[in-house]
């Protein structure tokens, strides 16, 4: 066998080449750029301003990190956002509602759209001890937005997956030491990083409870030097520690005190930069959030000061400059202007979220009447990645409903329900029944109970819809108060039968809003195989059927004014089932089985097996949480037991006027038709 030795003329031509090769590559090699963006709060949407000006130089990262409102952005950033799409996800989205304001409804799950928009009042327990808040914000409105806003990168393997690679910095409570997030579920990262003390929660990551990294560091250039970036441009909007006359309010001495590491740090940190920027912050709060555009504004002048030397790196990147030639001293610009000043205020609202939930709901309509609302809710309860809800209704009718779900990675969902509701309503009579005394009997009081217990899976889930099976005993019994023997003729006066039942269901929802939405899609579809299991009042022993489907469209045609449609129908084959009857009328949003609303009747007006009704509402707002809506209502209804036709179309006309309060909405309704007409008040959620 021939050996190549070191004196072999073919090796030393290899060698000599491989050298050469290395050389010339590392010589042409593209200069890697990296970007540090300093925690701040609000302050920080001047990040976006200077990146934008950065973008216009020409200027591509090659890595970037970055500290609280600086790993909000720098995330953003990093998963693919231009700056000019950052500001207008900041402008279309109001981080300062996020924060303190309502969830953002399109990143829940179905499971918590169905269950968990019913409360007025929510506590957190660990242990089953109601627990003291965390933070002013529970932080889950802001979860949901960087949920939302990432999905697509969260299940990447580490940051450096993502469009431009990422770190960000966070805080351990526990032994207040540094952690560098460079993996894991992006979102997470980033809400622990920006988790300002006393404003957000701490966020618990693989066991660990972590908090603003801007406690310990909130200038991470080191951290991207090391990553073998050639150049670092820095932003930064942290002005260091205040002096007395600065420390007027509560989130100035809760930064004071909490920073006091990181602004002896930052000065450290600053020394791994080549470039750093300082938009003008000043007489800001890291909650400034109404001052958005200025603040980016604001950042654009910081860069504008240096477009010389940003274009210069820019050409240093594809190889027009060597890096002695960049120009570093500031540069006036034809388009500063003088930064602008604006203060703001600072919203208090909401309570932390732990290991669970106590929460309370109130209502009243003409159906339920009064009830309280007592729920309890629990994460991992039993077994992992499972959340049980237990509700308890107090009130003219009492209730209770058990909602169980256990969410699998690689299998199908599934779940558990058991649910017992009770209700009055006045049933009219098409044909009168003679009383003593010439008097007649025109309608009755019917006392339904439904009871039911269910298992599901869903075979297809996420946060838009859900797709599976689910099989269950149903209960229904309906009695009156027995005043005639004739009225027991009637054929919904007496019933009291099991069915069993197998369920086909497919829903869709990506509704905005539970109550006065203005956008979205909701889809309820489902095939019902339906066996009597007692033989009371007639009932043979076979199968029936039960087909349902509601669509719902919601068009914002202005703002302000929404247009939304409503078809909905459904068809009941085989043998009459009392417990499956439709019944319209009302604006009852809590469906038992077959019940259906519709403006302008009572419920109960028309009963039959089968309908297909269609609405068109014009919505208008006519203050921030002031609403007023008008419908135009056609509904068929066949098969009809309460009336002298076999089937009936009513027609309404709807009038509503609502307002979104805190406790739910509180809407007040007319509609007229060419049955009857309604009158109807209701205050709270529906449940």
């Amino acid at each position: 066998m021939k050996v190549f030795s070191v004196r072999s003329p073919v090796l030393t031509v290899l060698i000599f080449c491989s050298v050469t090769l290395v050389l010339s590559a590392q010589q042409h090699a593209t200069p890697k750029i990296g970007l540090v963006l300093s925690g701040g709060g609000a302050k920080g949407f001047a990040h976006v301003g200077a990146i934008q000006v950065m973008e216009e130089a020409g200027i591509k990262i090659d890595y970037i990190g970055g500290t609280s409102m600086g790993a909000v952005i720098g995330g953003l950033y990093a998963a693919g956002y231009s700056a000019n799409q950052i500001d207008s996800l900041l402008t279309a989205i109001d981080i300062q509602e996020a924060i303190f304001g309502k969830q953002i409804r399109a990143n829940h799950s179905i499971f918590d759209k169905t269950y968990g928009e019913r409360y007025f009042l929510t506590l957190s327990i660990s242990d089953f001890k109601l627990q003291i808040p965390a933070a002013i914000s529970d932080g889950r409105s802001l979860q949901d937005l960087f949920s939302g806003l990432l999905r697509e990168y969260d299940s990447l393997p580490n940051f450096q997956e993502l469009p431009i690679p990422f770190l960000c910095i966070g805080t351990k409570v526990v032994d207040g030491t540094e952690i560098v997030f460079e993996k894991g579920k992006l979102s997470d990262a980033i809400m622990a990083s920006s988790a300002f003390p006393g404003l957000l929660p701490p966020v618990t990551i693989d066991g660990e409870l972590i908090t603003d990294g801007g406690i310990l560091n909130n200038f991470p250039s080191r951290e991207i030097k090391e990553k073998g970036m050639d150049l670092v441009i820095g932003i930064s909007v942290d002005k260091g520690l205040k002096n007395a006359d600065q420390l007027d309010n509560i989130y100035s001495i809760i930064s004071q005190i909490s920073f006091y590491e990181s602004a002896r740090r930052t000065i450290e940190q600053e020394q791994y930069c080549d470039l750093i920027l300082h938009p003008d912050t000043e007489g800001y709060e890291v909650t400034s959030f109404p001052a958005k555009d200025i603040l980016i504004e604001n950042g654009r002048q910081a860069a504008l000061k240096f477009i010389e030397t940003l274009k210069d790196i820019s050409a240093y990147q594809q190889g027009e400059l060597s890096r002695e030639e960049i120009r570093l001293e500031p540069q006036a610009s034809d388009t500063m202007t003088q930064p602008l000043k604006l203060m703001a205020d600072n919203p208090l609202d909401q309570i932390d979220h732990l290991t669970g939930l106590v929460r309370f709901g109130v209502h009243y309509d003409q159906i339920y009447h009064s009830s309280l609302l007592l729920n309890l809710t629990l994460q991992d309860f039993l077994l992992d990645r499972t959340t049980l809800s237990a509700n308890l209704v107090l009130g003219d009718n009492i209730r209770y409903g058990i909602h169980y779900l256990k969410r699998n990675e690689h299998l199908p969902d599934f779940g558990f329900n058991a649910t017992l509701n009770y209700s009055d309503i006045i049933i009219p009579l098409a044909n009168p029944i003679s009383l003593p005394d010439n008097l007649l009997l025109r309608d009755f009081s019917l006392h339904f109970r439904d009871q039911t217990t269910e298992f599901y899976t869903n075979i297809l889930s996420n946060h838009k819809l859900n797709f599976g099976l689910s099989t269950g005993i149903k209960y229904f019994k309906l009695s009156n108060d027995n005043i005639t023997a004739e009225a027991n003729t009637f054929p919904l006066s007496q019933e009291k039968n099991w069915y069993y039942y197998l369920s086909n269901y497919f829903y869709y929802d990506t509704k905005n809003l539970r109550y006065f939405t203005t956008k979205g899609t909701l889809i309820d579809a489902s095939i019902n195989w339906i066996y009597p299991m007692t033989r009371e009042r007639g009932i043979q022993d076979r199968f029936s059927y039960n087909f349902n489907l509601t669509f719902e469209k919601y068009f914002s045609l202005a703002p302000g004014l929404t247009l939304s449609n409503t078809t909905d129908g459904g068809i009941l084959l085989g043998q009459r089932l009392t417990g499956y009857n439709y019944f319209l009328g009302s604006i009852n949003q809590n469906l038992i089985t077959n019940w259906r609303p519709f403006i302008g009747l009572q419920l109960g007006d028309l009963i039959g097996t089968k309908f297909i009704r269609q609405s068109l509402q014009l919505q208008f707002r006519l203050r921030k949480s002031l609403f007023f809506s008008v419908s135009g209502n056609v509904a068929y209804a066949g098969d009809l037991l309460n009336n002298n036709r076999s089937s009936f179309t009513a027609k309404s006309l709807g009038f509503r006027l609502g307002l979104d309060s805190g406790i739910g909405p509180i809407e007040v309704s007319y509609g007229i038709s060419n049955l009857n007409n309604s009158f109807n008040v209701t205050l709270g959620h529906w449940f």
